[in-house]
């Protein structure tokens, strides 16, 4: 491709070249010939890629590494992950945060949905205004006010089932 710029490596075969032509710009890293990684932004459809051919992208500060993508799951804290999301915290303080908008009249959820989204699960914490939360509201006998863990089904005839153990 013709070049902005172009560092060869010398000796070990390796250079890191720039491309500026027509709607793509492109960073790439080479080894021997061998494409290795690049950097790919399409100005027309304003995407950015970022592929390495070893399938694995981490992230550093400094010398620690701080977030992998390893095939299709995502580490945070780990460099092994070993599902779609695997958090791991080895201090005293929470691991993620979900919170909801600024105004205190919103909610925050997790809801886990199965596979065809007929059947979940929330987790939820009213905003510190919010009245209801779903079908449940804030005067319902198991929640006393605002601020309060909610786990509900959101079916009439679902169940919460909450288990430990075989």
């Amino acid at each position: 491709p013709s070049s902005l710029l172009n560092l060869d490596g010398g000796s070990s075969n390796a250079f890191v070249e720039i491309d500026g032509s027509g709607q793509y710009r492109e960073f790439e890293i080479h080894e021997s010939g061998t494409r290795k990684a690049y950097f790919h932004h399409d100005l027309t459809n304003n995407l950015a890629i970022v592929n390495t051919v070893e399938a694995v992208l981490a992230f550093h500060t400094g010398d620690t590494e701080n977030m992998r993508l390893s095939g299709a799951n995502l580490g945070i804290g780990s460099t092994s992950p070993s599902a779609k999301l695997t958090v791991v915290e080895a201090t005293s303080t929470p691991a993620a945060v979900l919170k909801s908008g600024t105004s205190s009249n919103q909610n925050v959820q997790l809801k886990l949905l199965n596979d065809n989204d007929s059947g979940e699960l929330v987790f939820g914490v009213f905003g510190s205004a919010a009245s209801t939360f779903g079908n449940i509201t804030a005067t319902d006998g198991v929640i006393s006010s605002n601020q309060e863990l909610c786990v509900n089904s959101q079916n009439s005839s679902g169940k919460v089932k909450i288990g430990i153990g075989s």
